[in-house]
């Protein structure tokens, strides 16, 4: 599935408080009882939140509240209408779209919602009107956003040089949007222009770290230009650290010819925008560093992988005098990796596995384990 933007504000509430009780629970709920449409928006963050924590019933119950309080209020309805997406009702958030337009017919985010609503539902012609429709509106300001969406949408509905002219629009606006470099990297290489595909290709690396999609994307692109050694290091990639992509590449070559292999660039959208300022924290990332073990067999076939002990890592820097704690032999280097939001540090460089697996020994972490790098980058993980 692509995900695209959805945007929601998370709105401060001041007035009288009045306690509640969520209906069949006993969770209390803490209410602004000063102005309905306040009320309304402080029941749609809630709903909202529940919603990014994995619990739906608590998000309808506040959501029907919140149109309870304030029926004409079209934030309402497009919240109501990213809820039943989530639940997959989607004869029910047709009906809460087309409600938030009609009370909120200047509204650029509702478009831009409605527009991805309309995309997953396969149709695309009414989606990019959508789309367009919150662009051209004036007090609309994620015009980027929108652009991008259109982008994401045509390249999952094969208009690549449609895909094409919307990423170039967002270039615009911000040069160096993730999926923007990626989805005109992909849609170039759907028209077959290899070198323009590399020339954005290589923008995004220098810019942002790999991740499932831009691996796919990398391998795709290797096969097209027949270069066997990016070939090689994509599928370790791919193998170590995305499994599941890596499986999916697999099932896509084994299907019959004439099938693509597209990178499902990720898109977002103003409902999940919104959902996560509700909950005060960011969209959740696609990437993963979760490792197969069926796959941790050490690759034979490539030399120029450098194998590593990993003995600590934090989303933040780790001191010197930390570090040295976790070996045994402070002979031993110690090397600091950025590798999908995380400082990882790697002790040692050994030419093979069973090199680094006789090393471990000389470090404290019982949890260590070898990793291997190339070009700086991980691409074999063992447990």
């Amino acid at each position: 599935m692509r995900y695209f933007l959805l945007l929601f504000t998370a709105l401060a509430i001041v007035g009288c408080v009045t306690e509640t009780r969520v209906a069949g629970t006993n969770k209390q709920v803490v209410e602004q009882q000063s102005d309905p449409v306040e009320a309304a928006r402080t029941r749609v963050a809630l709903g909202l939140r529940y919603l990014q924590n994995g619990d739906p019933a608590q998000a309808k119950y506040n959501l029907t509240k919140a149109k309870q309080h304030a029926p004409q209020l079209p934030e309402v309805h497009s919240a109501l209408a990213y809820y039943y997406q989530r639940v997959d009702e989607p004869e029910l958030a047709e009906k809460a779209y087309q409600d938030a337009l009609r009370y909120g017919a200047n509204d650029g985010s509702v478009m831009n919602n409605y527009g991805v609503f309309l995309c997953q539902q396969d149709q695309y012609t009414k989606a990019i009107k959508q789309f367009m429709a919150a662009v051209q509106e004036p007090t609309y300001i994620r015009v980027a956003d929108a652009y991008e969406n259109a982008g994401l949408c045509a390249l999952s509905h094969s208009q690549p040089q449609h895909a094409h002219d919307y990423f170039d629009k967002v270039l615009s606006y911000d040069a160096a949007r993730p999926r923007t470099l990626l989805g005109l990297s992909d849609a170039y290489l759907q028209l077959g222009l290899t070198d323009s595909a590399d020339f954005y290709f290589q923008r995004y690396l220098a810019r942002h770290s790999l991740s499932a999609d831009s691996a796919v994307l990398g391998y795709r692109l290797a096969v097209k230009q027949n270069n066997r050694q990016d070939i090689q290091k994509y599928r370790l990639i791919l193998q170590s650290r995305y499994p599941q992509a890596y499986a999916a590449l697999n099932r896509a070559s084994a299907a019959p010819s004439g099938t693509s292999v597209q990178a499902t660039v990720a898109q977002t959208t103003d409902a999940q925008t919104m959902s996560a300022q509700a909950n005060s924290a960011q969209s959740p990332s696609l990437s993963t560093n979760s490792a197969n073990s069926a796959n941790n067999d050490a690759p034979t076939s490539v030399t120029d992988i450098v194998y590593k002990i990993q003995v600590a890592a934090s989303v933040e820097r780790l001191s010197a005098a930390y570090l040295s704690g976790r070996l045994k032999d402070q002979s031993l280097d110690i090397v600091e990796v950025e590798d999908d939001g995380w400082f990882k540090y790697l002790a040692g460089s050994y030419a093979s596995v069973e090199a680094a697996e006789k090393a471990k020994k000389l470090v404290k972490p019982k949890q260590a384990f070898i990793v291997g790098l190339t070009n700086g980058q991980i691409v074999y993980t063992k447990y």
